[in-house]
């Protein structure tokens, strides 16, 4: 299994947010851009109503701007993330480690919402 390892200068790539998700466990957010990348940030509740948000990972694959995100938890820390984009383009990710387990392109089709079934013989994929 490869893991990607994206390095950039001291400039940061742009991340113009397109659609955002609130991961099931709440402590975790995940930004879709329009410049086809995926960010989570990790959720820290400090004092009182005070609540700090770190980016915790990029995710690269989409050549287009993101149109929908949906996460699918399995009961432990790492679930599957269901991210489209312009164009048709389905990705299923890691969350843990960052990786494409999928990947599906439906030319023309745009996704504007993804609705989470169980996927016969992948509980990792079947939603809580």
């Amino acid at each position: 299994r490869i893991v990607p390892v994206v390095l950039w200068g001291p400039t940061p790539p742009t991340h113009s947010i397109s659609t955002v998700l609130v991961a099931q466990d709440e402590k975790t957010i995940i930004t879709g851009s329009n410049e086809g990348q995926l960010c989570t940030w990790d959720l820290v509740r400090g004092n009182g109503d005070e609540i700090k948000i770190f980016p915790c990972q990029f995710l690269y694959g989409h050549s287009s701007a993101i149109t929908a995100l949906a996460d699918s938890a399995n009961g432990s820390e790492n679930y599957a993330l269901i991210s489209a984009a312009k164009g048709g383009q389905i990705f299923v990710w890691d969350v843990g480690d960052g990786t494409c387990l999928h990947s599906r392109d439906i030319p023309g089709h745009h996704h504007a919402h993804i609705q989470v079934f169980q996927v016969p013989g992948r509980p990792d994929l079947a939603p809580r």
